[in-house]
């Protein structure tokens, strides 16, 4: 009896080691083929379902719209219309929209479909601290722009689909493992579980972080085009640089990138 565990405790343990190894990042082939099976209308519906789990509350929750939201909206509209010449610019199935949410977190971010949304929290710290608070709101604006064009949103979603397939192999996985040792209570046992958890942490930490780097490279051009000044994104960036670091990508090498944009520009 006790062999058969231990056979099936080493199983489990090479089992853990092939999908370490070799399960993540979500291989970007199949990224690629999930996402280009959707189409416009359905990344909106990914998007509006999302939005509508959502539990903090909206910053205007009777849907009229207050002047805050006007002004954004409005730059907003100035940045996507003036992108339109560049490569990379494509219409979602509705206009991009800004949604506010009342929150003390500082936090920007887009949802399939073209919803940007942002928090009360990152307005009031970009106009407590930056000298021209609007350049920095274009920048970020211009920033989750960029994310929607290049379909990042869509894309992380399918790829954390993906991942939930593998997730449920890792709780399979980890189930046998107690069957086997008996609870988690050895240390080898603590190692093994933290060493999974964290391979499948780190399994597209380098791929969004690829996706904000290219996000801050792409907003210079629009917010030049749209006659912003891109310095403000450095603005933003310094601003924001206490979220930095892992799946954000390090603060240092961000702005040195959007310095270089900005240099090419001339």
């Amino acid at each position: 009896m006790m062999l058969s565990k231990l056979l099936f405790f080493i199983n489990t343990l090479m089992l853990a080691i092939l999908l370490v190894s070799c399960s993540y990042p979500p291989p970007r082939e199949e990224i690629d083929k999930k996402s280009k099976e959707i189409g416009l209308y359905e990344e909106w519906l990914m998007g509006l379902i999302a939005l509508r789990n959502i539990k903090t509350p909206l910053y205007n929750p009777k849907g009229t719209l207050k002047p805050l939201e006007l002004k954004f909206r409005l730059m907003l509209k100035k940045l996507h219309y003036n992108a339109m010449g560049l490569e990379y610019w494509r219409q979602p199935y509705r206009p991009p929209e800004v949604i506010i949410y009342r929150s003390r977190s500082e936090n920007a971010f887009t949802l399939p479909g073209g919803f940007i949304c942002m928090t009360t929290g990152l307005i009031r710290r970009v106009y407590r601290l930056a000298s021209k608070p609007d350049q920095v709101m274009a920048s970020i604006l211009a920033h989750e722009l960029v994310h929607l064009y290049l379909e990042h949103p869509k894309r992380h979603y399918v790829a954390m689909l993906l991942k939930d397939n593998i997730g449920r192999q890792y709780r399979e996985m980890a189930e046998g493992i107690q069957a086997a040792a008996g609870d988690f209570s050895s240390d080898y046992s603590k190692l093994l579980i933290k060493t999974i958890l964290k391979a499948k942490q780190a399994g597209t930490e380098g791929y969004q972080a690829e996706m904000e780097f290219e996000a801050d490279v792409k907003a210079v051009s629009i917010m030049d085009k749209a006659k912003y000044n891109p310095n403000g994104l450095v603005a933003a960036l310094s601003i924001m640089k206490h979220h930095m670091g892992g799946i954000h990508g390090s603060y240092q090498d961000r702005v040195k990138r959007v310095r270089k944009a900005i240099k090419e520009l001339n």
